[in-house]
């Protein structure tokens, strides 16, 4: 049985339009004559539409035409807005002159918020062995989303997930469906990754853009720059806890920093801290009160210098109560200079301190020795107008003899000694009064001279007793006899 068809060819347009079904396939030819009546063919209609040899078969045919209705099919290119297609579907959206934006291609979804099935796929696919695809679907109102699928070969299946996600809102998440920012990187591991010579840029308070970090160049050094007014790193808190200047300074606690470092707080180290070429020198300065101490290494010698009062970041004064020799290892301590065992002061040179091989200090005046750990100079060459002492068994006599524990002396420890402004009143040579605080001390190894003169003294008083006593003993002898002869 024959479909009957109609063709009308009216003012509105050209319709193909079927009434019966048909058992086999039928061709049908159109011809059309120009002009047309009203200079062009508004419409055409038909159920199913062929162009071309679109089952590859080298014919033109029926069987180029899907079985089933609503299906348009062409073997090559499609062009719509022009008649050259480059592509299999090419699209002209509208004229350059055109104002405006020119919408090219519009695909109509449900009207399902918030539900899945509002979903619309534009879709890749290659031969059933992956696929990949741009999704767009409807939220909660008003607002859309754009997502980006792709198939990874790790799956080992056709199913494209998905990799980036556009909100409504403009948040784009790249391994996440819902960011929270403007940009959400989601993964584990490296998930954000640029090129050697990519570089970052910010707009700056000019509203102009300037690159602030470039990653990796060429050199493989890392660069950063930084707005004219400095680079403020905070904690959690949005406190500051380093601040660096546009000209270097750098502040630890502190966000005006006077040095190229500059730590409000303690500074710990577990290794060394070095300091050079600050003028020429290595320097340490340390800083309380009114005061400024340095420890300064000039390459000759290292000197332990100090401030004048109130200028603790100036120079130093002309004190120098600590210097050493670099290569000697000499050490001079304010007027004192120690040297090979040898303890000199500025103010006496004919005075020093020997620390001999034997372990004993020798004090020298001059050439000589004065006095010696354990000992003191005594040899009569060097002596002048040399007396006897006299008597001092009645002077001893006066003075005590004591037991006592010193005041500042926290374990209470008993001592024995005397007292020293007892001694001085008859024995003021051995007794030395110190300038600075008035406190008497007693030269204890010379008060054994005394005890030599005391015993002395006392073995001469026995001796003119003993002569004495022997006197009287022979004069009572010779009375004894005289009585004894007159008895006879």
């Amino acid at each position: 049985m024959r479909k009957l068809m109609i063709l009308s060819i009216l003012a509105g347009g050209l319709v193909l339009c079927s009434y019966t079904s048909v058992t086999r396939a039928e061709e049908m030819t159109i011809t059309t004559y120009y002009p047309s009546p009203n200079g062009a063919y508004d419409a055409l209609s038909v159920k199913r539409l062929s162009v071309g040899d679109t089952n590859g078969d080298g014919k033109i045919n029926a069987s180029d035409v899907s079985a089933s209705s609503g299906y348009l099919l062409v073997a090559d290119k499609v062009g719509i807005g022009t008649t050259s297609p480059g592509a299999k579907l090419e699209i002209k959206a509208g004229a350059e002159s055109q104002s405006g934006a020119r919408e090219a291609i519009r695909i109509w979804g449900p009207n399902t918020p918030g539900n899945s099935n509002s979903a619309q796929d534009l879709k890749w696919d290659f031969a059933a062995a992956g696929s990949a695809g741009i999704r767009a679907y409807r939220g909660g109102s008003w607002d859309t989303y754009l997502q980006f699928l792709t198939n990874d070969s790790a799956q080992g299946s056709d199913s494209p997930q998905i990799q980036m996600t556009i909100t409504g809102s403009g948040n784009v998440g790249i391994g996440t469906a819902s960011p929270s920012y403007q940009l959400t990187l989601g993964g584990t591991g490296t998930n954000f990754a640029v090129e050697n010579k990519a570089t970052f840029a910010a707009k700056n308070s000019s509203g102009t853009y300037e690159n602030w970090m470039w990653p990796r160049w060429s050199d493989n050094i890392m660069y950063t720059n930084f707005g004219s007014a400095g680079w403020n790193i905070r904690n959690s808190s949005s406190s500051s806890v380093m601040f660096m200047q546009n000209n270097g300074n750098v502040g630890i606690g502190t966000t005006s920093p006077s040095y190229p470092l500059q730590v409000s707080g303690k500074i710990a180290s577990n290794n060394e801290i070095i300091s050079t070429t600050l003028g020429g020198s290595g320097q340490f300065r340390a800083i309380y009160g009114n005061y400024g101490i340095m420890l300064r290494n000039d390459g000759s010698n290292t000197y332990l210098l100090l401030t004048a009062s109130g200028d603790q970041y100036g120079s130093w004064n002309s004190l120098r109560p600590f210097i050493i020799g670099n290569s000697t290892g000499y050490v001079t301590l304010s007027d004192l200079t120690v040297t090979d065992g040898v303890i000199r002061s500025s103010q006496r040179s004919n005075f020093y301190l020997v620390l001999q091989s034997d372990r004993n200090l020798v004090l020298y005046d001059g050439g000589s020795a004065v006095w010696a750990s354990g000992t003191s100079t005594s040899d009569i060459r060097l002596k002048k107008n040399v007396k006897n002492i006299g008597t001092v068994v009645d002077k001893l006599e006066k003075i005590r003899a004591v037991n006592f524990i010193f005041k500042d002396d926290k374990t209470n420890k008993r001592e024995v000694g005397v007292i020293a402004q007892e001694l001085e009143k008859d024995f003021p040579e051995l007794i030395y009064t110190d300038s600075k605080s008035g406190y008497k001390l007693v030269d204890y190894p010379k008060l054994t001279v005394l005890l030599l003169q005391a015993v002395k003294d006392l073995r001469a008083e026995e001796r003119e007793d003993t002569r004495a006593l022997s006197k009287e003993i022979k004069e009572m002898k010779l009375e004894i006899a005289a009585l004894k002869n007159k008895r006879i």
